[in-house]
């Protein structure tokens, strides 16, 4: 065993990103901790947030929730910021901190939305006078919250959709342009000079984390299955971590041609086998693949068989997965029940047929966001 163990280490070393906080013994680690703490202590002292010299946040829960599917997200569900343990961990609960005084900052001084009119005022306010009459004796003041802060419960509604997505590029993308909108308008204003050291402060900080985590945790797992069984041979060790590196690379699948140059290549040098020997042993390695080591899927087409890598290697099995996924859920939930509960719609429900598909569109609307984020875990 001990020929594998370079192979077993040759992949996350070779990664480029693969960089962060290492350890507490990291001096990565105490600088970006003491940065996320200065960039919360900055923007505390913007006067945004100052009355009568002493700080004071009144910017609703709702962009306290934000903040935190945010940060979830970036840590527990993409690994944007190194492994969800250790060292990284606790920078990556400190980094709710700067995170939601600097949404604070930028929502609530630079809405990315304009003032309603016309139908539009009228129907929200319609909104507000049915929750006052209504909901304001049943429902808590968190989630009146939702409602008195609409642009921002809109806002956080949008990246639930974004964050639901499939791939990670798309997810990147629609963060950052819904919050490069608020973010423009406030800089445009002209913010006072703490408001930018902190958002410098936590840029810095947040860089000396960065690591895509996300692409060392497959390489992770993929060891961690082809030595769980016990020992194996070095060979075929090779075989299936260049099988499995030409998986991610691809991004898609590899067919049984590749498959078998891989082994021809890789077996080829010690022995010469025949085709049918090769095809043999090709049929041979494939049934581990799927069956000792759980490392792939087969799916079969017109064109012959390929093989998928198995979803659970790009993920990090622990209970914080499902705490980034749960408040998108929740919100969804609730957003959807409220909406059908309230007594007044955006088409009058005495309209036949017609009457119900702005519920039904709201229900649909939750349902593709619990559906994505439960199929993502």
């Amino acid at each position: 065993m001990s020929n594998s163990i370079p192979l077993l280490r040759l992949e996350p070393e070779q990664i480029p990103w693969a960089n962060g906080v290492t350890s507490f013994h990291d001096p990565k680690f105490y600088l970006a901790f003491i940065l996320y703490l200065a960039a919360f202590s900055s923007f505390a002292a913007d006067p945004f947030f100052q009355q009568q010299g002493v700080f004071v946040y009144q910017q609703g829960v709702i962009t306290l929730f934000l903040a935190f599917i945010l940060a979830a997200a970036f840590n527990w569900e993409l690994y944007l910021f190194g492994k969800p343990s250790g060292a990284n961990l606790i920078l990556q609960f400190l980094l709710i901190l700067p995170l939601a005084l600097f949404l604070a900052r930028i929502l609530s001084s630079a809405s990315p939305l304009p003032e309603p009119v016309g139908f539009v005022a009228e129907f929200l306010s319609k909104i507000k006078n049915s929750l006052k009459t209504n909901a304001s004796s049943l429902l808590p003041p968190w989630l009146l919250d939702l409602f008195v802060n609409w642009k921002i419960s809109l806002l956080t509604v949008l990246f639930l959709f974004v964050l639901s997505l499939k791939h990670l590029h798309l997810k990147l993308a629609g963060i950052l342009i819904l919050l490069a909108i608020p973010l423009f308008t406030t800089l445009t204003l002209k913010p006072e000079l703490p408001f930018l050291i902190g958002a410098l402060l936590l840029l810095i900080g947040s860089s000396l984390q960065f690591c895509r985590y996300d692409k060392i945790l497959y390489y992770e797992n993929v060891i961690k299955a082809v030595t769980a069984p016990g020992e194996i041979d070095a060979t075929l060790l090779q075989v299936l971590l260049l099988a499995m590196k030409k998986l991610f690379q691809r991004g898609e699948k590899l067919s049984e041609f590749h498959l078998l140059q891989i082994i021809k290549d890789a077996y080829g040098s010690q022995h010469p086998f025949s085709d049918e020997e090769f095809k043999l042993m090709a049929a041979e390695i494939s049934k581990k693949m799927v069956y000792t080591y759980d490392l792939v899927h087969i799916q079969g087409t017109s064109a012959g068989f390929y093989m998928l890598p198995n979803p659970a290697l790009f993920y990090y099995d622990n209970l914080l997965g499902g705490i980034a996924v749960f408040p998108r859920l929740v919100l969804s939930l609730a957003v959807a029940v409220i909406w059908v509960l309230l007594p007044i719609d955006l088409i009058p429900d005495a309209i036949p047929f017609f009457g119900t598909l702005d519920d039904i569109g709201v229900v649909a609307f939750a349902s593709l966001i619990l559906k994505n984020s439960l199929e993502q875990k």
